[in-house]
């Protein structure tokens, strides 16, 4: 009796771990996803793609003739025929697995009928790129020729290659502030010029800022050590200037190296190019470890300005709501960019003197004609030198 009980509680605890690991394993369907390719949206019948032991695999059949291509299977002989312009690719179907013309196999998975294919193989075989972006719901696929181009475009370090700039500037902040449950609704409008001397390390901004039913026209001198503000009558000096922040940052970490290792969330950019110009637009799926990675390689935070080290319990952390929307233009023969817009939505979360405040803040930014190698002066005026006030003795902590 004891030995039947034992073989009994044997095969069923057996039946379930095989049960629970075939779970574990098994595809799940994921529906309504969009595709976009090269930032175009692409009409895609069977919207869907599976996840199996952790890897992505996509409709083989859906997902290449979306991209132009051509799916041919011979049931004779269980073969694939896949065709992209001048590019051809034989799959011969076995159990889970396909051979393909080299001889090397790759998993397949056959779900509602479909043959699905890892996300990998339909990269090598396209010579793409592919995000799935899970939370948003879309898979965005981009020619890697693009791409490159693309990359190169938004990663190159103007700074080191030109010695000054102007930009026109248009701002518009839409900002939810949430303060110990009480909610405040802030919106703002920023228009004014940038110039910035990369040479001499100087900048100097003029801008009108619409707030509360205000104008407040204001500038700001930085001419490498300090930062001038005037507005309203009143000059105030930050004993810090703009540059050796941006110094700092980069010698504890590099934003734009660190998304050229995650070239995938550049894939919804569309790139349009014409005789003179490269326009790039669409959406860049950059992940919160992104921002992340920024305030660690800041440090503490209030450690950014003199002074503002000395606020206890200092910290922030940004999420970002959706993609950046992001369009620009790019001359040609420079590969500079003349113009931009960028929109994003994301949640600031600061907590300082035991308080916390969380600022929903959508941003909008215009800079419609940027332009380069261009002069102006690069000295403070004298006379805002001599009436300007500490800013950090406004403030007492």
């Amino acid at each position: 009796m004891n030995l039947i009980r034992k073989s009994v509680t044997f095969s069923l605890a057996l039946i379930l771990s095989l049960t629970l690991a075939m779970t574990t394993f098994a595809a799940t369907e994921a529906y309504d996803f969009s595709l976009k390719s090269n930032g175009e949206a692409v009409a895609l019948n069977y919207h869907s793609h599976i996840l199996s032991d952790g890897e992505a695999f996509l409709s083989l059949r859906h997902l290449v003739e979306a991209m132009g291509g051509g799916v041919y299977y011979d049931y004779n002989e269980g073969i694939i025929t896949l065709r992209m312009g001048q590019k051809e690719a034989k799959l011969t179907l076995g159990e889970g697995v396909a051979t393909t013309t080299d001889g090397s196999e790759i998993t397949v998975v056959n779900f509602g009928g479909r043959t699905h294919v890892s996300a990998s193989f339909i990269e090598d075989f396209l010579d793409v790129t592919i995000h799935i972006d899970n939370e948003n719901r879309s898979l965005l696929i981009a020619d890697n020729a693009n791409l490159d181009t693309i990359v190169r475009l938004m990663a190159e370090d103007d700074a080191a290659n030109i010695p000054s700039m102007s930009a026109d500037m248009k701002s518009i902040i839409k900002m939810t502030v949430t303060v110990d449950n009480e909610t405040e609704n802030v919106d703002m409008e920023v228009v004014g010029t940038i110039n910035i001397d990369y040479a001499n390390r100087f900048q100097h901004i003029h801008m009108t800022t619409s707030f509360m039913g205000m104008d407040i026209v204001s500038e700001i001198f930085d001419n490498g050590e300090s930062m001038y503000v005037v507005a309203e009558d009143m000059v105030l000096i930050l004993p810090s200037s703009s540059f050796d922040m941006a110094d700092d940052l980069a010698a504890q970490f590099s934003p734009i190296s660190g998304l050229e290792l995650d070239r995938r969330y550049f894939a919804g950019l569309r790139l349009v190019t014409s005789a003179d110009t490269y326009t790039v637009s669409g959406v860049m799926n950059i992940p919160e470890e992104f921002f992340s990675d920024i305030l660690a390689g800041m440090g503490d935070v209030g450690s950014m300005l003199p002074g503002f080290d000395e606020i206890p319990g200092m910290d922030m952390s940004i999420t970002l709501n959706a993609p950046i929307a992001f369009t620009s233009v790019f001359d040609r023969s420079s590969e500079l960019m003349t113009s931009m817009d960028v929109t994003y939505d994301m949640t600031v979360t600061i907590t300082a003197l035991g308080e916390t405040s969380v600022v929903h803040m959508m941003y909008t930014m215009s800079m419609p004609r940027i332009e380069y190698n261009t002069s102006f002066s690069t000295v403070v005026p004298a006379e805002i030198v001599e009436a300007a006030v500490d800013m950090l003795s406004l403030f007492a902590f």
